[in-house]
């Protein structure tokens, strides 16, 4: 009896088999792979995300400079109707305006398709940065007098490029 107690101590004490290691080592890696795989595709719709806050940012932000104004001037909404003209320039255009406090000083608008942005004068200060596409049309009877104003803004994080719209229509109040 003492001997088949020696044998089963010996057994125990020899480690595990080639299957057992051969399994353990498989069922790891396919863990390992299965983390990665999941950490990647988190990532990348991170960046996504990312982009996309990014994008709506920057649509809301330019096409509320476009309507409020920038850095104390005021915008279209405070446009005087019949100053209002679109200039078609290189490959993108020009609006200028007139507010009624601005005296005889003219404010505008400068989109450029090549240089993707819209930027505002007197300052030159870029108020959209990644414009895609930016539309002014104004309204035509029987519709008040106004604008309709489109905004695409491009965002780009990582790998990962999204674009963003927005839009309004603006009324002139005078």
């Amino acid at each position: 009896m003492s001997k088949n107690n020696n044998n089963l101590s010996n057994e125990s004490k020899a480690g595990y088999s080639l299957v057992e290691v051969v399994a353990a080592s498989a069922i790891s890696i396919l863990v390992i792979l299965i983390t990665i795989g999941f950490l990647v595709s988190s990532l990348s719709y991170w960046h996504e995300i990312s982009a996309s806050v990014d994008a709506d940012n920057e649509a809301d932000l330019t096409l509320s400079y476009f309507v409020y104004g920038v850095a104390g001037k005021r915008g279209l909404r405070g446009a005087v109707s019949d100053s209002v003209k679109i200039t078609e320039i290189g490959d993108g255009w020009e609006l200028e305006y007139k507010t009624s406090i601005t005296g005889t000083g003219r404010n505008k608008y400068i989109y450029s398709e090549s240089e993707r942005t819209l930027s505002f004068e007197p300052g030159g200060k870029i108020i959209g940065s990644g414009v895609a596409l930016c539309e002014v049309r104004k309204l035509e009877p029987p519709e008040p007098e106004g604008l309709e104003v489109k905004i695409e803004i491009e965002a780009q994080d990582g790998s990962k490029t999204v674009k963003r719209n927005a839009e309004t229509i603006l009324y002139f109040r005078n």
